[in-house]
């Protein structure tokens, strides 16, 4: 298979996923969302590209743990919590999320962060 049609393949499963999925870089900025991620949250791929994770921020966890989160994955370990977060439109909710650095793909880290509404 092509390197071209490999990428077609690879992003089809990843956009038609039952799982919400989010791809940000190093920094936190989100580079990609799939169609699952923008139905549980409500928000557009043109409100999320662009921007933070933090936008789904709820005030519910401390500074400190967001603070350990990013520290754990920069570390290149996984972290795996429940998170408190808001919808776009305000609406709070509870989700499981699996979050790791992907260190062969691309050399600045990009970050995977999995999540399943809950």
């Amino acid at each position: 298979m092509s390197e071209g049609k490999t990428y077609a393949l690879l992003h089809t499963i990843f956009d038609d996923s039952p799982i919400g999925l989010v791809i940000t870089n190093v920094n936190g900025t989100i580079e990609f969302v799939n169609k699952r991620f923008c139905e549980t949250t409500g928000f557009t791929p043109d409100d999320l590209i662009g921007n933070n994770p933090r936008i789904l921020k709820s005030g519910w966890h401390p500074k400190e743990y967001f603070t350990q989160m990013w520290n754990t994955i920069l570390a290149g370990q996984a972290w795996n919590d429940i998170f408190r977060n808001k919808k776009k439109n305000g609406e709070l909710y509870w989700e499981q999320q699996y979050i790791f650095p992907e260190k062969q793909l691309r050399p600045n880290y990009p970050v995977y962060f999995h999540q399943s509404g809950r």
